[in-house]
């Protein structure tokens, strides 16, 4: 019989706990998340297209950002209306259709809105150029349950 050398032994020991390791923190962000109310993109692109942005039309530039822990569906664009009307804007569509405001972060020359409808989160991120302000915003579904774009209907 062949003797292994030790550090043959140490390097497939080491090799081991990384994997071991590496599968312990999957399962652990996976598996602790809230899978619940996972949307298909249709639904995902869908409820981004209602949003309506203060010159009256809807996104249509919407792109899929598919992740095994979160989703979302994002657009683009530039407003000519000053960034507080804008932020106005939002919040009151959102009170119109029964979005719970969950984050809004303010910094000079930017903003940060996220409301909840049920499991999905609608982000409004506005920031200010000059007189332009570039809007990104989008719809999400977050299975992290401390993060940003993680709604629940049960905090309501």
């Amino acid at each position: 019989m062949k003797k292994v050398p030790l550090r043959h032994l140490l390097l497939c020991a080491v090799i081991a706990a990384l994997i071991g390791g590496t599968y312990l923190s999957m399962f652990g962000s996976i598996g602790g998340g809230d899978w619940t109310g996972k949307p298909t993109e249709a639904e995902l692109r869908a409820a981004t297209e209602t949003f309506e942005l203060p010159s009256g039309i809807h996104p249509t530039n919407v792109k899929f950002l598919p992740k095994v822990t979160f989703m979302g569906a994002v657009f683009d664009a530039e407003l000519e209306s000053g960034p507080e009307q804008i932020a106005a804007f939002f919040i009151k569509q959102a009170a119109e259709e029964r979005w719970r405001l969950q984050k809004d972060k303010r910094q000079r020359h930017y903003r940060l809105m996220v409301f909840c409808e049920d499991r999905l989160a609608r982000s409004v991120e506005l920031t200010t150029r000059g007189s332009t302000v570039k809007l990104y915003g989008g719809t999400y579904w977050d299975s992290d349950r401390g993060g940003d774009y993680y709604c629940s209907p049960e905090a309501r």
